[in-house]
């Protein structure tokens, strides 16, 4: 069984990715901009992934290794 709260470990993998997301929204503008929708979707699915991860381990039950 997973553990029922966030401990300390998950707290830091979950604020490594907010620390990265202020620092691209605090960052200043690049000269060139790549809006493709390739674009786009990589570096959503590059955000989304580990979240994604965590709650699908959250939601499925599972075996202790």
């Amino acid at each position: 069984m997973l553990t029922p709260t966030f401990t300390i470990v998950d707290w830091i993998y979950v604020l490594q990715h907010v620390l990265v997301l202020m620092i691209t929204l605090t960052r200043r503008s690049p000269e060139d901009h790549n809006h493709s929708f390739l674009s786009v979707t990589v570096v959503l699915v590059a955000y989304a992934y580990p979240y994604a991860q965590v709650a699908y381990l959250r939601w499925v039950p599972g075996e202790s290794a």
